[in-house]
């Protein structure tokens, strides 16, 4: 659920500036005709969803909220219509500040951007496995962090994807937490892979350099797509996380070229064809259609 806290609206329909003080609680609005009550509405709805429901639907005759959401004086500068809101999450018991343009209503701030929160969804965690050989990644969203969801990525995406390629892993390096270590009879990530025949390699202990190739991925997903989405996307689900993870791995593995010794400027698909001399690659993720390259950060 979310409650209202306050809004400023700016050059929006008949309002010029307006600031309102909702205080988490129930309110009214009331005043003569013309006074700018449906301005506030309107407003605040477009602050949560980005459109204007009175300018859609039968008889409106495709009227847009960029042409007609602006003051009358600022039809021509639509750039200086906007609404800011700051809203109060119950479930998460934390305020969050939405502000949108009637320029581009599509594209949505929400303030503060915490990395491992994300809104509407709460804590969630990424497993990532990153082939030092190429540099192509696997990554998937959980909101726990336990041994099965470690096997999990593993077990769904990774043996899947090498096994039809007919490449035999040797090796996993990981970090000494609980998701990867444990008794080998009883930990059910050590028991995936001993039954896979993988040699499981930690990390020296404090040191995450040695374990360099995850790290620079995690900090590649937080600065090219979690915070660039999290931007523009009001999460509900993980499944709706995963799907923009999903999209941007493609691009990752497929689009994006990588410099340095090792890529020299191909992807990291590119990478693996060449050195195992194939046209093509299984799907780095479930199947969906993909038209263009998701862009990165500028």
């Amino acid at each position: 659920m979310i409650k209202l806290e306050s809004a400023h609206i700016e050059e929006v329909h008949g309002i010029r500036s307006l600031d309102l003080d909702f205080q988490k609680s129930t309110f009214a609005i009331s005043g003569p005709n013309g006074s700018g009550k449906s301005g506030v509405i309107d407003a605040i709805e477009f602050a949560l969803t980005g459109s204007i429901s009175r300018l859609m639907g039968r008889g409106t005759k495709g009227l847009s909220v960029a042409e007609h959401g602006p003051h009358v004086d600022k039809v021509k500068f639509p750039d200086a219509a906007f609404v800011r809101a700051k809203v109060f999450l119950t479930d998460l018991g934390k305020s969050a500040t939405i502000t949108r343009k009637i320029k581009t209503p599509t594209k949505v701030t929400i303030e503060p951007a915490d990395p491992d929160t994300l809104k509407g969804v709460g804590k969630v965690y990424v497993q990532v496995i990153v082939d030092v050989f190429c540099s192509l990644a696997f990554a998937k969203v959980y909101t726990a962090k336990m041994p099965v969801t470690a096997a999990d990525l593993l077990y769904d995406r990774v043996l899947p994807f090498y096994e039809a390629l007919g490449v035999k892993i040797g090796a996993i390096l990981t970090d000494n937490g609980r998701e990867f270590c444990g008794l080998p009879e009883k930990h059910p990530y050590e028991l995936l892979l001993a039954m896979e025949d993988i040699e499981h390699r930690t990390t020296k202990v404090r040191n995450p350099r040695t374990n360099g190739f995850v790290e620079r991925m995690n900090r590649t997903l937080l600065d090219e797509c979690f915070r660039v989405q999290g931007r523009q996307t009001w999460y509900i689900q993980p499944d709706e996380i995963q799907r923009d993870l999903d999209t941007f791995m493609r691009y990752y593995n497929l689009h994006r070229s990588h410099q340095g010794y090792r890529l020299k400027g191909r992807t990291p698909a590119q990478a693996l064809t060449d050195a195992l001399g194939v046209t093509e690659i299984p799907e780095i993720a479930p199947n969906e259609e993909v038209t263009e390259p998701l862009p990165t950060a500028a």
